[in-house]
């Protein structure tokens, strides 16, 4: 063999080795990155669970409000039920009452607070709300700020406080 066969050989020898050594460092950095993306994957269920728990507990029609309510509350802790039990007549009431109908916007969703298997996301929301009550038939925007606890509970995150905040 000449010598340029052999510096040939010897230069893809080398990028060979380079090339190999390249996607091994990068399986090391996959497999350290895998804990941060399941909290990312983690981190955002619990937050598409808190905008889909204030969608739900927002956007009322009072035609629909007793399933409307009970949805809402298939995704909550029994604890969070009983609390929420005596409130679910009064708005049921009301909602009727006033025939009232809220289409509601979400703005923003963010965590407050994150830890193991329980998370507290802040909600930022408006409602377009339609109402027979007082004469008139008038739709007026109404915001919400709204912040939600949430346990996880086999891979689901259930609402477990809800509170109105400014």
């Amino acid at each position: 063999m000449s010598a340029r066969v052999n510096v040939g050989l010897v230069v893809l020898v080398l990028l060979l080795g380079a090339a190999l050594a390249t996607l091994a460092l990068r399986e090391q950095d996959t497999t350290a990155a895998a804990p941060a993306d399941s909290v990312a994957v983690r981190q955002d269920a619990a937050q598409r669970a808190a905008a889909d728990q204030v969608r739900a507990f927002l956007d009322i029609d009072h035609t629909d409000v007793d399933a409307q309510l009970e949805e809402m509350l298939e995704t909550t802790t029994p604890r969070f039920r009983r609390q929420f039990a005596p409130q679910v007549r009064t708005i049921t009431a009301e909602t009727r009452r006033r025939q009232s109908t809220a289409d509601v916007t979400l703005l923003r969703v963010g965590l407050s607070s994150w830890a193991d298997g329980a998370a507290t996301a802040l909600v930022a929301a408006d409602t377009a709300v339609t109402s027979a009550a007082g004469g008139t038939d008038g739709r007026r925007t109404v915001p919400w700020r709204i912040e939600v606890d949430l346990v996880e509970d086999g891979g689901r995150w259930l609402t477990d406080g809800l509170r109105f905040v400014n």
